[in-house]
């Protein structure tokens, strides 16, 4: 037997205000702040209501600087009806960060008020300069920032921060470096797996050095950040995704503790057991990844299976993932076994040579032997071809080639003569240390981080050549930006290389540093021990010319590692249109009109609350590409319809599209030759002078191919 009940229950009160706040702020805007208060009694009342911005990191009234002065606004409502407010504001263009927003209607004895949070977005792109660099042990040495020096005269730049970091242990920046990966805000399964490895490597670190767990839950006890960027998750990413500096501009006691959080065993433990259950949900019947929800992907499968031997080579294993790793190698065996009697078929000759794929399948699959080939005759075929071909082989699938027959066949002379080819052909620089020239690209084989990486591995594996390894960790250092990688892939790629053979904690005394003109004093509570890690920073009005010169005297029996980092921001609205390959946007915006039953675009001069418009952007591809991201951003007046992400297909083209507060996203695993439209629809919610922001389109994982759209503004009357 069953039943069913069905109740109600309305709860009122004779006041009531309803907010219609944007889902966040641009430095510059101007905006009609619109309110509506609801008269539920029978009588007719009056009252005031008002308008109070403020710091929620602080509390501080924020009114006057927001141009909302008195904040108060009269009203007169009839019984039973509701009477519209608006109060008008400027957006100040030195303010980021969070806005905090209090909406209070009073009539005599009644009120009612609304509060809440949202983020105030910079209108000006972030630009980092780094200067990594190293000293030698029982050295002093001099170093310019030359790039400083050189843009210093620039009159539209402003200063964000300057930061002066050191260490006697580069193991340090991987840990660094964790929290990036934790937090970066896509859902594809690279970066899934990427928030594990991270998560994994935290834990393992808490449980191997015991000096660094102590440290973590000293900072801990110092409290809980009671923020709303932390309490709110949707705001937090928000706020990241769009200003990942305001974290940055947290002073040093706050920071501690966001890493203290990271560091944290339960919450550790809680994510993994998340991860473990979105990874489980994502593989397919097959035992493939797709990259986003869609088609499944060998690539990106041997790229999960590729970051789990990692963890595996570090002593980190889970028994969780064991029936979901089988399942994914035993999918990349029958990919390359699919692969190698497809080219059977259609070769003119017997040599179907060593494609990149199938050196990558050697290397991923090396982590796990023990895990039977049920069919070896495409292993034996490519393996033998590695073995043959690996000096025709580009530098990246040259370093996998020579660790997969390192473990493959143990026997085999030819590791030695890749490492050793690979020497003569390197680069050698005091500034760059070890390092190889070769044409960047696009595709997972031609990435510079996560080539030196896959070198680093070869070389402590192989050649043991401990040397070696700290002249190529300089140069992927070098090419680090404040606290991470290029991308989630590179920077997981670099901690990796940064972790192998980095378990050597060693005591170290604090070096002599001149910055400019001035001897620095390092607080003995501010550095890490065990580690001599240290971090020095100048705000905006702290910065000259002479923190473009820097003395380093280190006494340690140890090379020191630091790097300089010089923030700035250049105005988004004055960023024109890129017109360099691979990728050209346009992006245009009409007025849906529907007379009878014709519906069509139109250009605009002005726009009204409640218009609908089509989003369309125009992209040009000059080559076949993979592994896309384009993001549009939206004005804060705007509000996006289509908001459940899924899976498209359009104009040709197969995309997910991922609908965000402050963008709308695009994700494509691969992009021919041609041009393609997409359009969606948004709908005007506000009224004010708004900044649309720029649509940027470039390689997930080569961020150096890109292009964009020119910055823009819209006024909604």
């Amino acid at each position: 037997k069953s039943g069913f009940i069905e109740k109600t229950v309305v709860t009122q009160k004779e006041l009531m205000v309803f907010t219609n706040a944007p889902r966040f702020v641009r430095q510059g805007d101007v905006l009609e702040f619109p309110a509506k208060v609801s008269n539920l009694s029978s009588n007719r009342i009056s009252g005031n209501a008002k308008l109070e911005l403020f710091d929620p990191l602080t509390n501080n009234s924020l009114n006057e600087i927001f141009k909302v002065l008195s904040g108060k606004s009269a009203f007169i409502i009839p019984a039973g009806e509701s009477s519209p407010i608006t109060w008008t504001l400027k957006v100040p263009d030195n303010y980021l960060g969070l806005l905090g927003y209090r909406v209070i209607a009073e009539s005599g004895s009644v009120s009612d008020g609304e509060e809440n949070v949202i983020p105030v977005l910079s209108n000006r792109m972030l630009v980092t300069e780094s200067y990594p660099f190293q000293v030698k042990a029982k050295s002093t040495k001099t170093f310019d920032f030359a790039n400083m020096i050189s843009k210093m005269g620039s009159t539209s730049l402003q200063h964000h921060q300057y930061t002066l970091e050191c260490t006697t242990n580069p193991t340090w920046y991987a840990i660094q470096s964790l929290p990036y990966m934790m937090e970066f805000p896509y859902e594809c399964t690279e970066q899934i797996v990427n928030r594990y490895y991270s998560n994994a490597l935290a834990a393992k670190v808490l449980e191997s050095n015991p000096k660094i767990k102590t440290i973590f839950e000293a900072w801990k006890r110092n409290g809980d950040l009671k923020s709303p960027l932390q309490k709110n998750q949707e705001l937090k990413t928000a706020v990241l995704e769009e200003t990942p500096w305001v974290r940055d501009a947290l002073n040093e006691a706050e920071q501690q503790k966001m890493i203290a959080l990271l560091f944290d065993l339960n919450k550790l433990s809680s994510e993994k057991d998340h991860i473990i259950q979105v990874l489980t949900e994502r593989q397919l019947p097959n035992g493939g990844f797709a990259w986003f929800a869609g088609r499944d992907d060998w690539y990106i499968t041997q790229y999960v299976v590729e970051a789990l031997g990692h963890l595996k080579k570090l002593g980190i294993t889970d028994p969780a993932f064991d029936e979901m790793l089988n399942k994914a190698v035993i999918y990349c065996d029958n990919e390359l076994l699919k692969y190698y009697n497809d080219w059977k078929k259609i070769a003119k000759k017997d040599d179907l040579g060593l494609p990149d794929i199938a050196a990558h399948y050697l290397y991923a699959r090396s982590f796990y032997p023990q895990i039977d080939i049920k069919d070896k005759t495409a292993f034996n075929y490519f393996i033998d071809a590695a073995e043959k071909l690996w000096l025709k082989q580009n530098i990246y699938a040259q370093g996998m080639i020579s660790l997969a027959l390192y473990r493959w066949r143990p026997n085999s002379s030819i590791p030695v003569k890749v490492l050793t080819s690979l020497a003569e052909r390197a680069q050698h620089s005091e500034e760059l240390g070890m390092y190889w020239k070769f044409d960047n690209g696009y595709r997972y084989f031609e990435l510079p981080i996560e080539t030196q990486a896959m070198i680093i591995e070869a070389f402590a594996e192989i050649n043991k050549d401990q040397n070696a390894v700290n002249e190529m960790r300089l140069w992927l250092l070098k090419n680090k930006q404040t606290n991470h990688w290029p991308s989630t892939k590179s920077t997981s790629a670099a901690i990796y290389a940064l972790m192998l053979n980095g378990e050597d904690w060693t005591s170290s005394s604090l070096p002599t540093i001149t910055l400019g003109n001035e001897k620095l004093d390092i607080p003995i509570d501010q550095t890490i021990p065990g580690l001599g890690y240290f971090k020095i920073k100048r705000e905006a009005n702290q910065i000259n010319s002479s923190l473009a010169h820097l003395t380093v005297n280190n006494q340690n029996n140890h090379v020191l590692w630091g790097a300089a980092y010089w923030q700035y921001f250049e105005d988004m609205n004055k960023i024109s249109s890129s017109t360099s390959k691979p990728f050209t946007i346009i992006k245009k915006m009409y007025i849906e009109s529907t007379e009878g039953n014709k519906t069509s675009l139109k250009s605009f001069t002005q726009l009204g609350v409640g218009d609908k418009l089509i989003v369309r952007l125009e992209i040009k591809v000059d080559r076949a590409m993979e592994y896309i991201h384009l993001k549009d951003m939206r004005a804060a007046g705007l509000e996006p319809i289509n908001v459940i992400s899924q899976y498209k297909y359009q104009g040709g083209l197969g995309y997910y599209e991922s609908t965000k507060d402050l963008a709308t996203h695009f994700f494509f695993d691969h992009i021919t030759t041609g041009t393609y439209i997409l359009e969606y629809p948004v709908r005007v919610a506000q009224r004010g002078v708004f900044s649309n922001g720029i649509s940027t389109m470039q390689c997930m994982y080569a961020p150096e191919f890109s292009g964009h759209t020119n910055g823009e503004v819209i006024t909604v009357k």
